[in-house]
């Protein structure tokens, strides 16, 4: 019976070592991917573009055919403004999403050639919202390469019937009035991804609209994530991965319903960064009492981190510190393994 107790304690031991062993080396991994974090801060760029010029430069049309949503894939040569336009817009649509979808060189998109500061955005995933009068017929938006290269750009055009909900149509901090477009910041740790409240949908002809106060009891969010082929990021897999998730359809068929990360404003969500790994999120709103009035925002990309830097390879250096950190962490691992090892053979 002594013998069998020593035994047991033997293998209680041996197996708080194996559990030693495996911590010590978890403790290191994870010292080293803590110093990649620090390594670099965030990654955003905000450039200043030049503005465009009224009556100057090559304006290109792009008539867009009728039915709900159209994608076309274009190149926007430097200094070009492209127009797109939607006309013989039927009686039943109540507004019209305008979207422009770039991988790595933001282009404009604006309601007017002359650039103000409150009829425009600078955006690699734009989107404009036009709503429509009574007795309006066309529709229509302008984008704008202000870089010195080619822009390949997917073009995409929405129409939403009247009672469906307005997205944006309730922004409070964004800078165009209506605001269907996601704001994406990121660093090596987390992202964080900001929406606008949206708006019931009403007749073009109704003389008082639904408020925003009346929208926030009716209006319900879900955001949505895709992740892109790993390792791919090739501008074919990123419009691919775009127009899988362009309509309310689409977004739920092919994208994961996801939480947020930790409790923050019910319009900002935060999810842990993989830089280098693409995804596309999405928020698709509802309203409550009849769900079949459901709209869905403009997807927005990110690879957590810039892919106009370092080639695009998306590397995180570690800094001296990091290895050194590492090292140290190494070392204690494997004492703390031998050292058990050793007790357990006593």
């Amino acid at each position: 019976m002594p013998q069998v107790n020593s035994q047991k304690s033997s293998g209680s031991v041996g197996k708080y070592s194996t559990n030693i062993c495996f911590l010590a080396a978890h403790l290191a991994l994870i010292c080293i991917a803590v110093c990649c974090h620090c390594a670099t801060g965030s990654n955003i760029v905000v450039r200043s573009l030049p503005s465009l010029k009224n009556g100057k430069g090559i304006v290109l049309t792009e008539e867009v055919p009728q039915v709900p949503m159209t994608t076309r894939e274009v190149t926007i040569t430097t200094g070009t403004t492209l127009s797109l336009q939607w006309d013989a817009i039927p009686s039943d649509v109540g507004y019209v999403l305008f979207q422009a979808h770039s991988q790595a060189f933001p282009v404009i998109m604006s309601y007017d050639v002359k650039l103000t500061p409150e009829n425009h955005i600078n955006s690699t995933n734009s989107g404009l919202v036009v709503l429509l009068a009574p007795s309006t017929v066309s529709a229509s938006v302008y984008v704008y390469n202000p870089h010195d290269s080619d822009v390949n750009v997917l073009l995409v055009t929405a129409s939403y019937a009247w009672p469906n909900p307005i997205v944006g149509g309730c922004n409070m901090e964004f800078d165009v009035e209506i605001a269907p477009y996601l704001r994406v910041a990121f660093n090596n740790l987390k992202i964080t991804v900001d929406y606008q409240r949206s708006l019931e949908g009403h007749r073009r002809d109704t003389p008082a609209a639904p408020t925003c106060d009346q929208s926030v009891a009716s209006l319900e969010y879900t955001v949505y994530q895709y992740f892109m082929k790993e390792k791919d990021r090739s501008e074919e897999e990123y419009f691919r991965a775009v127009q899988s998730m362009l309509s309310v359809q689409s977004v739920e068929k092919n994208a994961m319903q996801i939480g947020p990360m930790q409790l923050g404003p019910i319009t900002r969500v935060q999810f842990t960064s993989n830089p280098g790994q693409g995804v596309v999120y999405s928020v698709v709103v509802r309203n409550a009492y009849n769900t079949s009035l459901v709209s869905s925002y403009v997807p927005a990309v990110t690879y957590g981190c810039n892919l106009l830097e370092d080639g695009g390879t998306c590397q995180i250096p570690i800094l001296p510190f990091g290895w050194v950190l590492s090292f140290i962490s190494a070392i204690t691992g494997l004492f703390l393994c031998f050292f058990e090892i050793g007790r357990a053979h006593v």
